[in-house]
């Protein structure tokens, strides 16, 4: 974006930064990537910066996970819901996110997960209008079997 209209005075030749609220970076040519929203980072309990929408893009070229939503403020590892078609087994799903992780650094594979028994939607709240994840909702809904999981692995 060169910036918006009537911005530029007379004689400048630079936009200001314009602040949009993204996470992104710039390649060695120049190329602008976004990869999520500022406010959407999740910053583990050893202070790295995670964009949930990488992970979350990551896992879905896994044909077995059709919908994940990642959590991990302030936790040591990265935990998940997922939902896939009820065909799909526990198994098979641990299998997928094996796959997913191995393209993943350490600090951004997927530790501990649980299954939504039903997608995400506009009609259990998980979903906002245009079709984003309402994080807060999906993460309270599942906390108990997120903590769970995290009791499990744990003991494991």
């Amino acid at each position: 974006m060169l910036g918006y209209m009537h911005e530029l005075q007379a004689g400048q030749t630079e936009v200001a930064e314009i602040h949009t609220g993204d996470a992104g970076y710039f390649d060695a040519e120049g190329y602008l990537y976004i990869t999520g929203r500022i406010k959407q980072v999740i910053i583990s309990s050893f202070g790295r910066n995670i964009s949930p929408e990488w992970v979350e893009a990551n896992s879905l070229s896994e044909s077995e996970i059709q919908q994940i939503a990642i959590f991990g403020e302030a936790q040591p590892y990265l935990s998940a819901v997922i939902y896939a078609a009820a065909e799909t087994s526990d198994a098979q799903l641990a299998t997928a996110i094996q796959r997913a992780n191995t393209r993943m650094p350490d600090y951004a594979q997927i530790q501990q997960w649980c299954r939504a028994p039903q997608a995400f939607s506009l009609t259990n709240h998980m979903l906002t209008d245009n079709g984003k994840l309402r994080r807060a909702v999906i993460q309270q809904h599942f906390q108990s079997a997120l903590t769970t999981s995290a009791q499990q692995l744990a003991t494991a």
